[in-house]
């Protein structure tokens, strides 16, 4: 029988209590994969969401009825973007759209423009916030790599910072920020080419020709024969072969472009309202105000 030495038997003792005590908390700060930094707070802060603050400003010219809003948004991400691996090139959002460079929210006569901190700089009096008068929802979206602690490159991207510029859109600009990328994303694969696009046909190169397609389908009492109802009766049944397509859609998605022919047709319908969808409804910059965004319940208002 073995006998150990009492030193021995100390060593043994200590080594087996530093195995127990580096389970795998202690291991992951040399790579153990169970190491959380989001838990670890000791060792990594965890990635949260800037501080940000938006007031309005009422931009309403005083002979006039409009309702006209410029929204500025105050933010700080110069932490987030020191701890990236390669900055951070943020971006926004309007509606459904594509994002956005955030240098369209910048005021180009600041002088000293901080790509991480928008502000008001009261010291020497430039106002330096995010601001756009452009009525609709937006999201500003911070997309970054971090590299953790354990050496693995880890993509964050933060699309929490929202807010809504009320006041009515033009037409125009409604449906290139909110129709467009519905079909985009949901239609035009089908319709592009094949038989889909030989009832409706939607242009995947030409935006023009795809939003006077769109348009004129609109515009129609109904579908073309064989088929029967409407054209928001026909893309949400079953004889639909993209059915399972718009299925997929999400809510959002559904309730704009429902919303958006709901309208157009009952100002076609309409024979006090001599606008016609095809005609009055082009789109151009100038279009009228059908497309509108209530005021924030939390909005705050800060004087011109």
């Amino acid at each position: 029988m073995t006998k150990w030495h009492p030193i021995q038997a100390l060593g043994i003792g200590l080594m087996v209590a530093t195995l127990i005590g580096c389970g795998p908390e202690a291991n992951s700060r040399t790579g153990d994969q169970f190491w959380d930094p989001n838990t670890t707070k000791e060792t990594f802060e965890p990635i949260e969401v800037p501080d940000y603050s938006v007031v309005y400003r009422d931009e309403t010219p005083d002979d006039s009825d409009d309702n006209d809003w410029t929204a500025l948004l105050t933010i700080d991400f110069t932490a987030l973007s020191r701890r990236s691996k390669d900055g951070i090139v943020p971006a926004y959002v309007r509606g459904a759209s594509a994002a956005k460079v955030i240098d369209d929210l910048i005021d180009t006569n600041i002088s000293g423009i901080n790509e991480t901190q928008f502000f008001n700089n009261l010291e020497v009096g430039e106002d330096g916030r995010l601001r756009t008068d452009i009525a609709g929802d937006y999201q500003l979206v911070l997309d970054f790599d971090v590299i953790w602690p354990n050496g693995n490159s880890v993509a964050y991207v933060i699309d929490d910072i929202r807010f809504t510029v009320p006041g009515c859109q033009t037409s125009h600009l409604y449906y290139s920020d909110y129709i467009n990328p519905v079909l985009a994303d949901n239609c035009v694969n089908c319709h592009d080419a094949g038989d889909a696009s030989s009832a409706f046909n939607l242009s995947a190169d030409s935006l023009d020709n795809r939003r006077s397609s769109f348009l004129a389908k609109v515009d129609a009492d109904g579908v073309s024969a064989p088929r029967t109802g409407t054209l928001l009766d026909y893309i949400y049944s079953a004889d639909h072969s993209g059915a399972s397509t718009v299925a997929a859609m999400t809510v959002s998605q559904s309730t704009v472009l429902t919303s958006f022919i709901t309208r157009l047709k009952a100002i076609d319908d309409d024979n006090a309202d001599t606008r016609g969808v095809t005609t009055d409804f082009a789109f151009s910059a100038t279009d009228g105000a059908d497309y509108c965004f209530a005021r924030p319940s939390t909005m705050v208002v800060e004087n011109s």
